[in-house]
């Protein structure tokens, strides 16, 4: 039995797998509906033939000196669960679509579930739960392709053609290489000048309880086509890719909602750099700070161009491992409160007219970060979908509808006049324009029009014992201020003085000014206070 070390990606779901033990905080979830020709036997088999052909996907978890360690176990054919949905209700089924979803994976054991599930004739399809430990995003969907292909050959009675996946094995022993050579010293510099420049983690919402729940919803939307007409033809033009678009259109709203002017926001970074390692099963993504500063005298465009810049030199050093740039910031550790990633693996799409597939993510419940952000697209990259992980002790669900009205508000403002300041770009929409303006300004009790002076005496008739100015060790009383700027104002007076004509006051700020202050107002005139 060979064992070898865990990988800088494992090793930082192990921590979060520390940090909320017992959970499904680290569970990937997806259902694959199929429809038309449906038999599960052979749905059953082509399960059995992909976790033949790929020894990650039996990877095994042990504690060995006081860390985990992994090792590959042989696969043992055994059925996986067949559930019929047939004579319930389409909402039964999506209940245990996310019930599933919830249940934790154990680490003493395999890293993956499935379950085979039919819902009527011709209707059914299959689960998959991995374990983040021993996947990602990119894996799932390669695993399901995978099925989906080898379920119509064995359909069709064709050879299959199902190949010996790449070992990730291999991946952990270059990733070992990498972390003791001259790249990894690159690396660690680009790393150290990136934190010596200094920002701040992004953030909607103060975080200043002693207790973070990691318990979350997730809210989904899709753009409107408008929208995604707009994001298809910039990204055409631009050379750019949509997650760019709405990272831009984020940090305009975040900048303009009190994030300073460089911060933070995470970015899965999926590091299967070369066409082996895409072929490989595994947990490859990191998700790493990724530093922008936003002027907003700069436009759309600009912002584009230094944003590409940026994000070309993160890939560059993308493998440097998570946990050491941490420890470089210091303090808490915490990097990011917000995280955006972008997905543009589509689940098999494939021109069988017998079957048809269609897939669909899960939500484990549970996240780090206190808002997560996904967009996938959709439709050869010409509609896009947008999903929204939040923890619930800090967002409602109307608070993330208003949150993605406003972020596509700026994007779409953006997109349509993309050399205009970013500063004049609108973050409220319309009805919370009215609201603001409006709403919030209407009262049942209007105050009467009447002068300050007048409102002044008038408020405090029968609070003339109270305090009204505190000058160093001394207390004035509103009986004592009223009298003394009376006597001020009957002094003035002599001088002929205009209604709202100016008077300036150069005085310590003391009882005093404010005696001068009211006895002016007294007159009806205005004063204008001038510096010492």
């Amino acid at each position: 039995m060979e064992y070898f070390p865990l990988s800088v990606s494992q090793n930082n779901i192990l921590s979060l797998e520390k940090v909320f033990p017992g959970t499904s905080v680290n569970n990937i979830c997806a259902t694959i509906r199929m429809e038309g020709d449906l038999d599960l036997d052979l749905l059953q088999e082509s399960l059995h033939l992909v976790l033949e052909k790929d020894r990650t996907m039996n990877l095994r978890m042990r504690e060995q000196d006081g860390e985990l360690v992994q090792y590959q176990e042989f696969y043992i054919r055994e059925d996986f669960p067949i559930y019929d949905f047939g004579h319930g209700s389409p909402e039964g089924f999506e209940q245990w679509e996310n019930a599933e979803a919830l249940k934790p994976i154990p680490l003493n054991g395999p890293l993956y579930q499935f379950a085979l599930f039919r819902i009527g004739e011709g209707n059914g399809g299959f689960m998959i739960k991995l374990h983040h430990l021993i996947g990602d995003g990119w894996s799932t969907i390669s695993l399901c392709n995978k099925i989906g292909t080898t379920y119509l050959e064995l359909l069709e009675g064709k050879e299959i053609s199902l190949v010996q996946a790449p070992d990730y094995k291999e991946y952990v022993k270059e990733e070992q290489r990498y972390l003791s050579s001259k790249a990894f010293k690159k690396d660690e510099a680009y790393w150290e000048e990136v934190m010596r420049q200094g920002g701040e983690p992004a953030l909607l919402k103060t975080m200043n309880s002693a207790q973070i729940s990691p318990v979350g919803r997730r809210k989904s939307f899709e753009l409107p086509q408008r929208l995604n007409f707009a994001i298809y033809r910039y990204c055409q033009e631009k050379r750019v890719s949509p997650f760019a678009v709405f990272y831009m259109a984020l940090a305009v709203y975040l900048r303009r909602t009190g994030t300073a002017e460089r911060f933070a926001i995470g970015v899965p970074i999926l590091n299967r750099t070369n066409f082996k390692w895409k072929q490989t099963t595994g947990m490859f993504v990191t998700t790493l700070p990724f530093y922008n500063e936003i002027k907003e005298e700069w436009t759309f465009n600009e912002f584009n161009e230094n944003l590409r810049d940026n994000w070309y030199e993160l890939l560059k050093h993308q493998k440097y491992p998570f946990t050491n740039i941490s420890k470089m910031a210091g303090g808490d550790g915490r990097l990011f409160h917000v995280a955006l990633s972008y997905q543009d693996g589509q689940f098999m799409e494939n021109s069988n007219p017998d079957v048809t597939f269609s897939g669909k993510w899960h939500y484990c419940g549970y996240q780090a970060e206190q808002l997560t952000i996904h967009m996938t697209s959709l439709f050869q990259n010409q509609r896009y979908a947008i999903d929204y992980d939040y923890l619930v002790q800090f967002f409602g669900e109307e608070e993330i509808e208003r949150f993605h009205r406003n972020v596509c508000d700026v994007m779409t403002a953006a997109l349509a006049e993309p050399d205009r300041p970013l500063s004049t770009i609108p973050i409220l929409c319309m009805e919370q324009k009215e609201q603001l303006l409006y709403t919030f300004n209407r009262t049942d009790h209007y105050v009467e029009e009447k002068p300050v002076y007048d409102s002044l005496v008038e408020n405090n008739k029968n609070n003339l014992n109270r305090t009204a100015v505190i000058s160093g060790n001394r207390r004035v009383s509103y009986r004592e201020l009223l009298s003394r700027s009376a006597s001020l104002a009957q002094a003035m007076a002599v001088y002929g003085l205009k209604q709202e004509e100016l008077i300036a006051v150069l005085l310590p700020r003391e009882e005093q000014l404010l005696e001068a202050m009211a006895a002016i107002l007294q007159l009806g005139c205005a004063y204008v206070i001038l510096s010492e």
